[in-house]
This record gives structure tokens, C-alpha cells and sequence, in this order.
């Protein structure tokens, strides 16, 4: 806090006040309570759907550290591949 709200904060306000005003409660309440824990549950209830059907594939795919390395291998040299195919394309495009 810094001194000037230090001062602002401890100064007597002598600012006429009601007896009878009405304090406003701060935070989410009603129907935007429930629709916020509403969505929060759906968001919970979707990543733990997501992570069982993740789990699901690979144990029905049969995947292990061998075969995930296997394929991105295949991967990367697919995309090497087609780099080069990309790049002579290029010069014969340039050359003719």
C-alpha cells in the first residue's frame, strides 16, 4: 500500500451517511451460480471423457513406445519426402 492510500484510507470521511442503506451483496449469485458451476462440471465431465477415450485407443491400437517411435519416424520422413518433392518441383518450375 503506498502512502497515499494509506492516508486516504485512515482519514475520516465526513460524508453524511444513512442509517438505512442498503448493502449490496458482492459476488455470483442465482442462476449465474448455478450456470457457472454448470460449466465447470461440463468442462470436468468432458476432460475425463477425453483422457478415457485417449487411454481406450492406445490400449486397442496396441501402442507402445517402440511402435509410437516407429511412426514418427514413418512421419518425419514422409514430410522430408515431400519437402524434396516440393523443392524439385520448385527448380523445374524455375528452369523451364
Amino acid at each position: 500500500m503506498t502512502r497515499e492510500q494509506y492516508i486516504l484510507a485512515t482519514q475520516q470521511n465526513n460524508l453524511p451517511r444513512s442509517e438505512n442503506a442498503q448493502l449490496y451483496p458482492v459476488g455470483i449469485y442465482g442462476w449465474r451460480k448455478r450456470c457457472l458451476y454448470f460449466f465447470v462440471l461440463l468442462l470436468l465431465v468432458t476432460m475425463i471423457v477425453n483422457l478415457a477415450m485417449t487411454i481406450w485407443i492406445l490400449k486397442v491400437m496396441n501402442f507402445t513406445v517402440v511402435s509410437t517411435t516407429m511412426i514418427l519416424h514413418l512421419l518425419l520422413w514422409v514430410q522430408r519426402q515431400s519437402s524434396s518433392i516440393v523443392f524439385i518441383d520448385l527448380i523445374k518450375s524455375y528452369s523451364s
